[in-house]
């Protein structure tokens, strides 16, 4: 079955409630081009004009209580195509994207919504370090990694 952009989007906000009620509002959609330079990050789930995005990630947000403290913890929900179709990893020339893991930072461990983004070399599996960049700058991201292909 061939699932329409809102049917989708509808789907994942229907998921969402159902995996848990802890899951917050926030969510971050990260549009990317078809040249793989540009992207476009929205703070919530909603669709965007497709015609030159060749992947989209999706990032959640949910509560979790330590004790008596209410902290809160980003997931990566999954990275797609452009047919929605969900897809391991975002693979550039060189390099791909294969995952983003959320950690906490030296103020506040308990808060883990600091991205790790794991980037590693298709040819050589060497990894590109690249930490807290938030994901509203994932632009930066891009441009670390088209920066590291330009090297090789």
């Amino acid at each position: 079955m061939i699932m329409k952009y809102a049917e989708f989007f509808q789907t994942v906000r229907e998921l969402r409630m159902t995996i848990s009620d802890s899951f917050l509002p926030l969510c971050y959609c990260i549009y990317i081009s078809k040249d793989l330079k540009k992207c476009v990050v929205k703070s919530n789930l909603t669709t965007w004009d497709m015609t030159d995005v060749s992947y989209f990630i999706l990032v959640g947000m949910y509560k979790w209580q330590n004790f008596t403290y209410m902290n809160t913890r980003s997931v990566t929900l999954g990275f797609f195509n452009d047919k929605l179709d969900p897809v391991n990893s975002i693979r550039f020339d060189k390099y791909e994207l294969t995952e983003i893991n959320f950690s906490g930072d030296t103020f506040n461990p308990y808060q883990q919504n600091s991205p790790c983004y794991h980037v590693k070399g298709t040819s050589t599996g060497q990894s590109l370090s690249i930490e807290h960049i938030p994901l509203a700058n994932f632009q930066q991201v891009l441009n670390i990694i088209w920066e590291a292909e330009s090297k090789k």
